[in-house]
Parts: C-alpha cells; structure tokens; sequence
C-alpha cells in the first residue's frame, strides 16, 4: 500500500514541476523577442592613424578632367624639333604601330593636335618619313621643342636677291630646313657660287636663304637652306661683291709643261674648279702629293695667281690657285 502511495506522490510532484516550468518558459522567451540572445566577441582596440602633415606651403597637385598636363602652345604649321630616340606612331596611342624612330635631332611641322591619350599630349608631325603622331613629353622633360618661326629675333638680312648670286666664304651645310638641327643635304666648299631661290627665313637668331649651288661632286647640285652668319661673322655675301677684286702679288716663274704637286700647312685640301676664280665649280678636291702639269696661265681673279693644270693620274683639267707669298700651294717637282 505504501509502495503505490510512494510512485504516485512521486509522479503528482514530477507533474507539478513540468506545469510549472511551462508556465514560466513562455514568459521568458517572450521577453527575449522570441530570438535568443547572442553575446558579441570581444574586439581588440585600435588605435587611430595618424594623418601626415605636410610641409608649409605645399600645393597638391590637381589632378586634370583628362589625365594629360597642359600641352605645348603649339599651332598648326609650327616648327619644332623632336629629340632622337621617341617613337612616331600611326595613332597617339601608346600601342598603335611605329612608323618612324629617329637617332637625331629631327625638324618637323606640326598638323594636327593635341590629343591626350595614355596620359600624353600627342601631336601629329609631317617632315621626315611617313607622318605620324608623337608624344611632346611631360614639364621638367618634353621630347618637342618648338623653333623661331621667321620674322622673329634675327638682324637686318644681307641684300641678296631671287635669282641673283652669293658666295660662301666658309665650307657651308645645306640644310632640309632654316635651322642648325634640321636634315644636312650636302656641304659646300668655301668659295662656291650659289643662286638665291628663297628667303630670307628667320630660324635660331640667324637669317636664312634657300639657295641652288654645285654639291662639290661632280655635276651635281642641291637645293636648300644655308645660314648666312650672325654679328660680326658673315658666312654669305652678294657676288659680284660691291667693291673691287684685290690685287695679285707676283706670281710664280711657271712655264708650261712645268710639273708640281699640291702641298699645305694648314691641312686644308686645295680646289681644282673650272674657272679661275674662288666663286667657280669646285672639279675636285686635292690632298697634299697629288701631281699635277701646267698646261696654262697665269690669270688674276680673286686675289689670286690661278695656273691652268692637269692631274698627272688622271685627264682632269682645271684652275688651281697657286696660293700666297710665305704660304704657296705649289711644290715644284720639274720646271719649264
């Protein structure tokens, strides 16, 4: 008897306790939102970056809408020149094919630009080669230079004329373009008769002139630009030249069939031309040793005794100046 009072006390109090425990449980998670609260991680604490200062007076620079700096003041037709090693390419595009590449100083003409692209200003040039685009470079190291355009900076021009004659008193470099760094065409010898076809252009500080003369080889000629000097150091001046030729000294006991060979102190070769006086065709260039034969002369032009000769190797015939008293140009070898 006691036995079944025992289990069923037990059981009534196992029944009180779950009732209980229902009764309290919907209470509690109804106060939590119905979600069961999470606790967060502990973080660690981190200590804020400092911001740099900068230096008093600094400006950032501002970035522009187009990546590019401000390009060269360059207008259309304007001449510059492009330092050796940067490529001319087909588009202002960095990877856009290469149609020129030059290993100096190069003068060109600007068409076309700029064009910003790949955070360049590009230009497209004409001049030399095929046409094509070219990057002028950035501030502190642009590839482009843009040169005197004529008109500006230069002194009053000799008087030379369209289709009148000059002479060079120097060796002189015929140029593609009236400036120093433009392509070299031909040089030629002092004392050439040139005839003006153009200019005067004003390029570097210098004046200009576009002029026709013989190359030195042979028959042939070359048309280009040539500078006339500046200051005091004229390399140009009008032929017939304003005032009278100078005189000749004496010249040389020479007979023909007299027989001499060219020599010099100054290193300088010496002349054969076509005519005797210093403004004719240069035939050839002789080195000291070359032999030659007098076969006519004397004449006076120019300063100078000129003698008729010929090249003892060869069946060339021309003028060669005999030189000066102290300073001939005659080595004597058998005399008539």
């Amino acid at each position: 008897m006691r036995s079944r009072l025992s289990i069923l006390f037990s059981q009534t109090a196992a029944a009180f306790v779950l009732a209980a425990a229902l009764i309290i449980m919907p209470a509690a998670f109804a106060q939590s939102g119905g979600v069961p609260t999470l606790r967060p991680p502990l973080t660690q604490a981190t200590t804020p970056t400092a911001i740099p200062t900068l230096p008093p007076g600094f400006t950032p620079p501002a970035p522009t809408a187009t990546g590019c700096s401000t390009p060269l003041p360059l207008g259309p037709n304007a001449l510059v020149s492009l330092i050796p090693g940067i490529s001319v390419r087909s588009a202002p595009d960095t990877s856009a094919a290469l149609v020129n590449y030059y290993t100096q100083l190069t003068v060109l003409r600007v068409q076309d630009g700029p064009v910003c692209a790949d955070g360049y200003n590009w230009w497209f040039v004409t001049g030399s080669g095929e046409p094509g685009w070219v990057i002028e470079g950035r501030p502190g190291r642009y590839f482009l230079t843009q040169l005197v355009e004529p008109g500006q900076n230069c002194p009053e021009p000799q008087p030379l004329t369209m289709g009148g004659s000059a002479v060079n008193g120097v060796n002189l470099t015929v140029r593609a373009e009236p400036v120093t760094g433009a392509l070299a065409l031909s040089v030629i010898p002092a004392h050439t008769l040139m005839t003006v076809v153009g200019g005067p252009a004003c390029g570097e500080d210098m004046n200009w002139w576009q002029i026709t003369a013989p190359s030195g080889t042979g028959d042939q000629t070359v048309t280009g630009w040539v500078t006339e000097g500046m200051g005091e150091e004229l390399f140009v001046a009008v032929y017939p030249p304003p005032t009278p030729d100078f005189f000749c000294r004496r010249p040389l006991r020479l007979g023909v069939g007299t027989t001499a060979a060219v020599t010099y102190d100054d290193r300088v070769p010496r002349f054969l031309r076509a005519e005797p006086t210093t403004y004719s065709q240069v035939l050839q260039r002789l080195i000291g040793g070359v032999a030659f034969e007098i076969i006519g002369g004397p004449v006076c032009a120019d300063g100078y005794n000129w003698w008729r000769v010929r090249i003892l190797t060869t069946t060339l015939e021309g003028w060669l100046a005999e030189g000066q008293p102290g300073a001939y140009w005659f080595n004597i070898i058998t005399q008539r």
